[in-house]
């Protein structure tokens, strides 16, 4: 059996949170995130307001890391520039952390890979055409590696569309 965690990890799938995950176990130096996870993420999935997908150790009860995927109301102008009457909906990657134990070893870029993974196959059902992520903490350039632009300077939203998603290959 190979010992490095990381190994172990990419080798396992992501899967939607359950009861058998170990929510107070998991730390990732972030209390809001940790909060979110212990408390919260449940609650927002058995309300089908968002839904929290977790990647687990062997044991299958440890979270090595997590990411939450909702929807979020967006003003197009505010990329394209120019005035629009509409608020469509946009994809938001609403949180996404990894245990500080598993820090450095590519589980947050496997993860946000995943999340991306699955807002392609919603958009091949229903239509994603923006994503976005509030960037806080200073995590802004892990977005950006991935070519998330911010909305505006000085802001914590990034986007990014799907079509550069599709046609991204830092993506894949």
């Amino acid at each position: 059996m190979n010992d490095n965690p990381a190994v172990v990890v990419l080798n396992k799938g992501v899967e939607p949170l359950n009861e058998t995950h170990n929510r107070k176990g998991f730390d990732c130096g972030v209390p809001a995130l940790n909060d979110f996870l212990q408390k919260f993420a449940g609650q927002k999935s058995n309300r089908n307001q968002a839904q929290t997908y977790v990647l687990s150790a062997d044991d299958n009860e440890t979270i090595i890391g997590y990411f939450t995927l909702t929807m979020t109301r967006f003003n197009w102008h505010e990329i394209v520039g120019k005035k629009s009457k509409t608020v469509d909906t946009a994809a938001l990657i609403a949180r996404l952390a990894v245990d500080k134990r598993f820090t450095g070893q590519g589980v947050g870029l496997f993860l946000l890979r995943t999340a991306l993974e699955k807002l392609i196959i919603a958009n091949d059902i229903l239509g994603v055409p923006i994503i976005v992520v509030d960037a806080k903490d200073g995590v802004s350039a892990f977005y950006e590696t991935v070519g998330f632009q911010f909305l505006e300077q000085g802001s914590s939203r990034l986007f990014i569309t799907m079509e550069t998603i599709l046609n991204s290959q830092k993506i894949k």
